[in-house]
């Protein structure tokens, strides 16, 4: 999702996958290195900005909604 820190459009019966899909494998986060560049926001040269847009989006969501959040690993 776009403008992630912003919840005003959020559909509240929907399943978000916010490590991708079988349907869309090049942006899927399966990789360690996927998973940092993605909630820590490191740039290639392995410095790190400001929090990721997935990031901000989950610590609104988890601050002002009740959420089922359903995770597994590959480890």
């Amino acid at each position: 999702p776009s403008g992630m820190a912003d919840l005003s459009q959020l559909k509240t019966d929907a399943v978000y996958h916010l490590h991708g899909t079988l349907e869309n494998l090049g942006s899927a986060v399966l990789t360690t290195k996927k998973y940092v560049e993605a909630y820590y926001n490191v740039a290639p040269s392995g410095k790190s900005d400001a929090k990721s847009h997935v990031f901000q989006f989950l610590e609104v969501l988890f601050r002002d909604y009740t959420v089922v959040f359903i995770g597994s690993s590959l480890s």
